[in-house]
C-alpha cells in the first residue's frame, strides 16, 4: 500500500510516524538504489505534511548507510525485533544498536 492509501485506511490527514519496512523484498530483491528511491519517496511524502517524522524497520547500519548518503530529514527511528532469545545470535542479534544510537536514531 502507499502512504496516501495507510492514511485513508487509517482515517487520518497525517501521521506522528511513518516506517519504511524491511529493506527489501522477501524474495531478495531490493538493494541501494531501491532503498535510496524509497527513502526519497517517503521524505517528500513527509514534507508535504503527512507525518511528523520518518524512519525505518529492520535495517542494519549498511542499509542506513545507504539512506543517510540521500537523506535530507533525519531517520528518527529503527525498529527492530529483539527478544531475550536472540542474545546469543552474534553480532547482528542487535540489529547494530550501538551504530544506530551513534547516528542518532532511537533503537525501538
Amino acid at each position: 500500500a502507499t502512504a496516501d492509501q495507510c492514511l485513508d485506511q487509517l482515517g487520518l490527514t497525517h501521521v506522528d510516524l511513518m516506517l519504511i519496512h524491511f529493506p527489501a523484498t522477501f524474495d531478495g530483491k531490493g538493494g541501494k538504489a531501491a532503498r535510496q528511491e524509497e527513502w526519497k519517496a517517503l521524505e517528500k511524502w513527509a514534507k508535504s505534511g503527512k507525518a511528523r517524522a520518518i524512519g525505518v524497520s529492520h535495517h542494519c547500519a549498511r542499509h542506513i548507510k545507504d539512506i543517510q548518503a540521500v537523506a535530507t530529514l533525519p531517520i528518527a527511528v529503527n525498529q527492530v525485533q529483539y527478544h531475550v532469545g536472540m542474545g546469543s545470535s552474534g553480532p547482528m542479534a542487535t540489529d547494530d544498536k550501538a551504530f544506530m544510537q551513534s547516528q542518532g536514531i532511537l533503537y525501538q
